[in-house]
């Protein structure tokens, strides 16, 4: 695999198209296709692990705590899903 990881892909795009002024949904979506679309193949299989949460109103999903470093961004996997923390304000 390239240095360029699936998750640092997917964050390049997804923050991308946010900033050209896209919903969150459609976002996420583009992100999803740059990763279905890499001509690397790991990076086009790990497309399938990415979710995007639903907005909820009260009590959110509970979230796996983990003890992570900066260095460890975007290669915790958990339940096979990539673990990145994106926050929009």
């Amino acid at each position: 695999m390239r240095q360029d990881s699936a998750s640092t892909v997917f964050v390049r795009n997804f923050y991308g198209f946010l900033f050209q002024g896209f919903s969150v949904q459609r976002s996420f979506n583009e992100a999803v296709v740059a990763l279905r679309s890499h001509s690397e193949g790991q990076l086009q299989a790990a497309s399938q692990h990415f979710r995007l949460l639903p907005e909820t109103q009260g009590t959110r999903p509970p979230v796996p705590k983990l003890q992570i470093s900066a260095e460890d961004t975007g290669k915790i996997c958990v339940d096979g899903h990539y673990i990145i923390n994106i926050v929009v304000i």
